[in-house]
């Protein structure tokens, strides 16, 4: 199964509607996660039609007024419940058609600022609780890093900055899948004498991903 976990602006524009679809349809995609889209509650309907066509698909627009993640899978291939969801994060029940894949996955957009991303790692802790066995995929943009090694250029980063974070990953025993391309994920598009970079985007997963899904791996562009 092949999976887009996108940070993407301008989805209310005709050709990034259009960029996402040939996406979907240049990598085999059955399942597309769409970070901090903006889109309004009354434009997620047309907009998943322009896309995607029939593909099913659900959003966060009711906790922030806008959808911060938009999700849209093809219902021919996936058979998706949701879990859980707030305004951080969308958890979903997913199974293939064929039986291959029967996983969980959390599509996440965490906010900007460390103080409201606690809500974020209390969820997700509390939901790792129940999850017991079951291959769980957590990707998408963190907004959050684990040490200096992860930033060039700017402020450095402080323990406070750091061990929410860490601390979320090591209490729920999570790994960070393998990974190809690009290692940060972001940049303040300022000249080169000011210019951060920075990774907030990943994939983690828990030992039974590992195990089941031994051979699946993140690609960054």
């Amino acid at each position: 199964m092949n999976m887009i976990f996108w940070n993407v602006r301008g989805l209310n524009k005709s050709p990034k509607q259009l960029l996402v679809k040939q996406h979907l349809v240049q990598y085999h995609i059955s399942f597309i996660a769409l970070l901090e889209t903006k889109l309004k509650d009354g434009k997620l309907s047309g907009t998943a039609r322009k896309i995607a066509g029939t593909w099913e698909w659900i959003s966060n627009v009711n906790y922030t007024g806008t959808a911060r993640i938009f999700l849209l899978w093809d219902p021919n291939v996936l058979d998706i419940q949701v879990s859980q969801s707030s305004s951080q994060h969308i958890t979903c029940i997913v199974k293939s058609k064929d039986g291959r894949v029967d996983c969980i996955i959390s599509s996440i957009y965490g906010f900007n600022h460390l103080e409201d991303r606690k809500n974020l790692w209390a969820e997700l802790s509390s939901l790792q609780q129940s999850i017991g066995n079951s291959p769980w995929l957590l990707c998408g943009d963190f907004n959050t890093m684990l040490s200096n090694e992860e930033k060039l250029g700017g402020a450095s980063l402080t323990d406070t900055d750091t061990v929410d974070f860490s601390s979320f990953i090591d209490d729920c025993q999570l790994s960070h899948l393998k990974t190809t391309g690009c290692f940060y994920t972001w940049n303040n598009k300022q000249d080169t004498t000011t210019r951060v970079w920075s990774r907030l985007d990943r994939a983690l997963v828990n030992d039974s991903w590992i195990h089941i899904y031994n051979s699946s791996h993140q690609g960054l562009e």
